[in-house]
């Protein structure tokens, strides 16, 4: 069995005042993973707080009442890289664990109790037709001066709680000339693949954790994605 280390995010209120505060315990596990190097030489920063893998310590941190929690991490190494800063929701009185990820990236992070994915909601307050993306299953059509539904963000269960991100694209990137073609050369691809990324227009991360339910406004001035927390999905609507 090989060592690799999971991280316990351990989530407790405080009322001193109108604080909420969080200790994060760093724990080992033993478990075998082909991605465990990877995964150890990540450092995770929590509102702030930088969590070490090599010590096992608790940390304090206050949660943001008023807005979103922030998760950032980088490599070992490469401490003026920060891969990505991505938004959440934690609840105090919960535990998380990062662990790796097997498929898609390096880690992902589920809650201790009833993990689930959420639901975006796009408003789009330019004059054209725009394409917004919620998962890499999920492109939605949204028109001009409108708002979508809340959409569920579907994505594979094996790593379902990793970082992803909404994404807001011009309409032409929808074009179905750009879907696979086993019958086009590597050339032909890549051509088709570079025409494609050229129309995307903006991205936020976020880590879905207990069924939030997120309004995303796109800014044509600032060409940027502004993220609303507007709650969680009930029973009725997470089936």
């Amino acid at each position: 069995m090989k060592k690799i280390t999971t991280i316990i995010l351990l989530i407790f209120s405080f009322n001193f005042c109108i604080a909420q505060n969080a200790k994060i315990r760093i724990q080992y596990h033993t478990e075998k993973s082909i991605k465990s190097e990877t995964f150890d030489s990540l450092v995770f920063i929590v509102n702030g707080e930088k969590l070490n893998l090599i010590n096992l310590e608790i940390k304090n941190i206050k949660l943001n009442q008023n807005g979103f929690d922030k998760l950032s991490y980088y490599y070992k190494g490469k401490e003026n890289i920060v891969v990505t800063e991505m938004s959440c929701k934690f609840k105090p009185n919960h535990s998380y664990k990062i662990m790796p990820c097997l498929c898609c990236e390096d880690f992902m992070i589920v809650a201790d109790s009833v993990p689930k994915r959420g639901s975006v909601r796009f408003i789009n307050n330019t004059n054209r037709k725009l394409i917004g993306i919620r998962s890499e299953f999920n492109l939605d059509t949204i028109n001009k001066k409108s708002k979508t539904k809340y959409l569920p963000s579907d994505i594979s269960m094996n790593c379902g709680f990793r970082p992803f991100f909404i994404e807001i694209t011009e309409f032409k990137y929808a074009n179905p000339k750009f879907d696979y073609n086993e019958d086009n050369t590597e050339e032909q691809n890549q051509i088709l693949n570079k025409e494609q990324d050229s129309l995307w227009i903006a991205k936020e991360p976020f880590l879905f954790l207990h069924g939030e339910k997120i309004t995303a406004i796109y800014d044509d001035k600032k060409r940027k994605i502004i993220l609303k927390f507007d709650g969680y999905l009930t029973d009725l609507e997470y089936k």
